[in-house]
């Protein structure tokens, strides 16, 4: 049987938080799976991913609503 390659899904990458988000989820799913803890589902992490977004954007500045 042969086995065909698969292009990976492309990755829009927003700014640093993206970035770092891109080799963190691995990390936090191999501490998931041994230590039985929930890091890839952080609501801090999504919140300092945004962060580091909105402060380190690649390219086109992301939209933000007011007070934000």
């Amino acid at each position: 049987m042969e086995t065909r390659w698969k292009r990976p899904k492309k990755r829009t990458l927003r700014g640093l938080g993206d970035m770092v988000h891109v080799v963190a989820q691995p990390l936090a799913r191999a501490i998931d799976a041994l230590a039985g803890t929930h890091l890839q589902n952080c609501a801090g992490c999504v919140q300092r991913r945004d962060e580091l977004n909105h402060k380190f954007p690649l390219g086109q500045p992301v939209d933000r609503p007011p007070g934000a």
